[in-house]
C-alpha cells in the first residue's frame, strides 16, 4: 500500500503535486491508498530513495536536485514498523502488548515519518523545485522498494549511501519480489554490486552518481566557487561514491560554478538546521531521561513507603493478637468478678431482709410500749360512743366530709353541743390502731397553742373528734380553694412564726413530727395556726453507738417535704423536721408548688430576681426581709443535715422580731409554752 504525497496529515493523507493538493479524507488513522488510479509511467519524475534519518539522506536528494534539470522530484521511502515497543524503560514484542498500545504506537511511527518526509519535502522548496512524497509500509525496506517501482512505473531512481545500508540481500531474493511480466529482463538497478532487474523499459540505470556534499571537499568547492581550482574529474567523483549508491545516468563531470557555492551554502544551512533540530531532540531526551529518573525515584519510594506499611501492618496484627490474648483475659477476670458481685449481692440482701425484720420487731415492741403507756396515763379528754359519732355527722353525711388523708375521711359535725371535725379510720387505710394510739397519746399529753386541741375519741372504730378549724388547711389558703382571701404576706410571716414555735416545743419533749406538710396545718377562725396529724410521729432515743437523738425506721412521708437524708439511712432527727420547715417557708414566700421549689428560688437569688419569684397576691413584700427569709428557708433545706440551722436559735431569732414589727408586738409566742 502506497500513497504519494508532498504534505502529510492526520488522519488525513493527500496525494497532490506541489501547489495542487487534492485530499483524501479517512475516518480512522490507517493510511488508506486513494481510489484514483496512479499512472503507470511517471518519466517526468525522478524519485529519490531516502531514510529516516534526515542528514545521511540529505546529499543524497541534493545531488539530484542539483542534476534534475528542472524535472519534479519524487521522495520515495520505504516505513518498516518497529519490531519492538519502548515501554516502562524497556521494549515489547508486539505479540505481549494489548492490540490497543500496539495500534497507538504505530500510529505515533507513522506521524514521525511524516514529519521526517515534510523536512525533505522543505529542501526541496527551499531549493525551489516541485515534488511529491511516495512512502510504503514493509518490514522488508528492498522489496518495499521494488514493489514501489512496479507498482508505480519508476524510470529514475537515486539511492544514495545512507539508503544503501539496507539493501544487501541476496540477488534471488530480491529478484524473487519483482514482478516477471517486464518485457525486458534485461533493465535494472545497480546495488552493492549486483544487478537488480528494473521492471519497465530499456534504459539502465547505472552506479557511480557522486553526492552533492560528499563528493566535494570544502577546499575544492571553494576553489571552483573562486576560478582558483579545476573542475574533478569523473573518477575523483567516483571515488567519494559509496558502493550502494544507484543513481541516474546524469554527468557528474561538470565544474563546480557560482550556483553550486550557493547550493552548498545552502546545503550548510540545512546542515546546520539539522543540527540544531537534533540538539533540540536530545534536550527533549534529557528531559524524558530526566522524568524517567524521577518517576524511577519516586517509584522506589512508593515500594520503600508500601515496605514499611507492610512492616507496620505486621506489627499491628502482632500486637492485635496480644491485645485479644489479653481481652481473652480480661473477659475471664470479669466473669470471676461478675460471679463474685453476686455472691456479695445476694449475702446483701439477706442482710438488708435481716435488718428490716429487726426494725420490724422494734417497731412492734415500741407500739406495744407505747400502748400499754396509753392505757395506764389518765384520760384528758372524752370517749364518743359510735352512735353518737353517726348523729353528730348525720351518718357521714357526704356533704359534711371537709377533707381526706392518709388516716382517712374528716367530717363536720355539732357533738355536744361543740362543733367537731371527726376524722374516721378506713378499712383500707395505711394507717392503723398504732397510728390512732400514737395520736391519742401525743394530743392528749401535750398542749400548746399552735398544736391542734383534741377533744375525744371513740376507740370503737378508732375515730378521733378535734375542734373544728373553719379557715380549713394552709395548703386551701395559699391556693385559694373556693376563692377563698388570700394570706397577707404578714399573716405569713406570723405563721411561719408559730410553726418555728410549735416545732421547738415539740423538740423540746424529743418528738418529731415526720409528716410536715401545709396541709397538715390548720387555721382558726382567726388564722391562728394549729399543727395536726400526728399519726406517724416518732419519740427520739439516744443509741449507743451515737449521742444524737434519732428513730431508725421505714421512710414514710411525702416526698417533696421528706429529708433527703432520712430518706437515704432511714434515721429520723430533729433536722428532719427542720428540712420540712424550710420548704414551707419557700412556698409561704412565692405560693409555689413543693416539688423544685429550692432550685427555682436558688436560681432566682444567684441570677438577682428574686422580686419576680416573690408570690404577689401577698400584697407589696418587704424585699429585704424576705431575701432573709429566703436564704434562712435554703439553709434550712440543706441536703446536709449538718448544715442546717436551729429553729429555737438561730430561725427564730430571725422570725420573731420580723412578726412582731409587723403583725404587731403586743401579742408575743412563747417558745416553748
Amino acid at each position: 500500500m502506497a500513497v504519494m504525497s508532498p504534505v502529510p496529515a492526520s488522519p488525513q493523507i493527500s496525494f497532490q503535486y506541489l501547489g495542487a493538493p487534492r485530499l483524501i479524507k479517512s475516518c480512522s488513522p490507517e493510511i488508506v491508498e486513494e481510489p484514483v488510479q496512479l499512472p503507470r509511467i511517471t518519466e517526468d519524475i525522478i524519485y529519490v530513495a531516502v531514510g529516516e534519518i534526515v542528514k545521511e539522506s540529505t546529499s543524497t536528494l541534493l545531488w539530484a536536485l542539483q542534476n534534475s534539470g528542472g524535472k519534479r522530484i519524487g521522495i520515495l521511502h520505504v516505513h518498516q514498523p518497529s519490531k519492538t515497543i519502548p515501554m516502562m524503560g524497556t521494549r515489547f514484542h508486539p505479540n505481549s502488548l494489548e492490540e490497543q498500545e500496539v495500534k497507538a504506537y504505530r500510529i505515533f511511527e507513522k506521524k514521525n515519518m511524516l514529519k521526517i518526509l515534510d523536512q525533505y519535502l522543505c529542501i526541496c522548496r527551499q531549493m525551489g523545485a516541485q515534488a511529491v512524497q511516495l512512502h510504503y509500509e514493509k518490514d522488508c525496506i528492498e522489496k518495499g522498494i521494488v514493489e514501489l517501482i512496479s507498482q508505480h512505473g519508476i524510470k529514475k531512481l537515486v539511492m544514495g549511501a545512507a539508503a544503501d545500508k539496507n539493501y544487501s540481500r541476496p540477488d534471488a531474493e530480491v529478484e524473487s519480489s519483482l514482478p516477471q511480466e517486464s518485457p525486458d529482463a534485461s533493465d535494472y538497478i545497480k546495488g552493492s554490486g549486483k544487478d537488480i532487474p528494473f521492471p519497465h523499459g530499456n534504459e539502465k540505470i547505472s552506479t557511480g552518481v557522486t553526492p552533492l556534499i560528499n563528493g566535494l571537499n570544502e577546499e575544492g568547492c571553494a576553489d571552483e566557487c573562486k576560478g582558483k581550482g579545476s573542475p574533478r574529474s569523473p573518477q575523483d567523483s567516483n571515488s567519494q561514491t559509496c558502493s550502494s549508491t544507484v543513481g541516474v545516468s546524469f554527468s557528474s563531470t561538470s565544474s563546480c560554478s557560482g550556483a553550486h557555492c550557493t547550493e552548498v551554502k545552502a546545503a550548510e544551512s540545512l546542515y546546520a538546521m539539522e543540527l540544531k533540530h537534533r540538539k533540540e531532540i536530545d534536550e527533549v531526551l534529557a528531559k524524558e531521561r530526566e522524568a524517567l529518573e524521577k518517576v524511577t525515584k519516586e517509584r522506589d519510594q512508593v515500594i520503600g513507603e508500601l515496605q514499611t506499611a507492610l512492616n507496620h501492618r505486621s506489627l499491628l496484627e502482632s500486637q492485635m493478637a496480644e491485645s485479644n490474648q489479653q481481652v481473652k483475659g480480661m473477659e475471664l477476670r470479669i466473669s470471676s468478678v461478675i460471679e463474685l458481685l453476686q455472691i456479695y449481692k445476694r449475702e446483701r440482701d439477706e442482710m438488708q431482709m435481716e435488718r428490716d425484720a429487726a426494725l420490724r420487731a422494734v417497731e412492734e415492741l415500741r407500739r406495744n410500749q407505747e400502748a400499754a403507756s396509753f392505757t395506764c396515763m389518765p384520760q384528758f379528754f372524752n370517749e364518743f360512743s359510735f352512735s353518737e359519732i353517726e348523729e353528730a355527722t348525720h351518718n357521714f353525711d357526704q356533704s359534711l366530709k371537709i377533707g381526706q388523708g392518709g388516716y382517712g375521711n374528716i367530717y363536720k359535725g355539732f357533738l355536744r353541743c361543740n362543733q367537731v371535725a371527726v376524722k374516721m379510720l378506713q378499712s383500707d387505710s395505711s394507717q392503723g390502731p398504732s397510728e390512732f394510739q400514737q395520736e391519742v397519746y401525743v394530743l392528749s399529753k401535750l398542749k400548746h397553742p399552735n398544736l391542734v386541741k383534741l377533744i375525744g375519741s371513740c376507740p370503737q372504730v378508732y375515730a378521733l373528734i378535734y375542734e373544728f378549724l373553719p379557715n380549713g388547711s394552709l395548703d386551701d389558703r395559699l391556693s385559694c380553694k373556693d376563692n377563698t382571701t388570700p394570706l397577707s404576706w404578714q399573716t405569713r410571716i406570723r405563721i411561719a412564726t408559730e410553726l418555728c414555735s410549735v416545732l421547738v416545743f415539740l423538740h423540746s419533749h424529743n418528738i418529731v413530727h415526720g409528716d410536715l406538710k401545709p396541709s397538715n396545718i390548720l387555721l382558726d377562725a382567726t388564722f391562728i395556726s394549729k399543727l395536726s396529724d400526728f399519726g406517724i410521729c416518732r419519740i427520739l432515743y439516744k443509741t449507743s453507738s451515737d449521742t444524737t437523738l434519732c428513730h431508725r425506721t421505714v421512710a414514710k412521708g411525702t416526698f417533696a417535704y421528706m429529708d433527703p437524708e432520712f430518706v437515704h439511712t432511714g434515721v429520723l432527727t430533729i433536722k428532719s423536721d427542720v428540712y420540712s420547715f424550710g420548704i414551707i417557708l419557700l412556698q409561704l414566700l412565692t405560693g409555689r408548688p413543693a416539688f423544685g421549689i429550692k432550685t427555682e428560688v436558688e436560681y432566682a437569688i444567684n441570677a438577682g430576681n428574686l422580686i419576680a419569684l416573690l408570690d404577689p397576691l401577698a400584697g407589696y413584700w418587704p424585699f429585704g426581709q424576705a431575701e432573709q427569709i429566703c436564704r434562712l428557708a435554703l439553709k434550712c433545706c440543706d441536703m446536709y443535715r449538718k448544715f442546717r440551722p436551729d429553729l429555737g436559735s438561730e430561725v427564730w431569732q430571725v422570725l420573731e422580731p420580723m412578726r412582731a414589727t409587723y403583725y404587731g408586738g403586743s401579742s408575743s409566742i412563747s417558745l416553748y409554752s
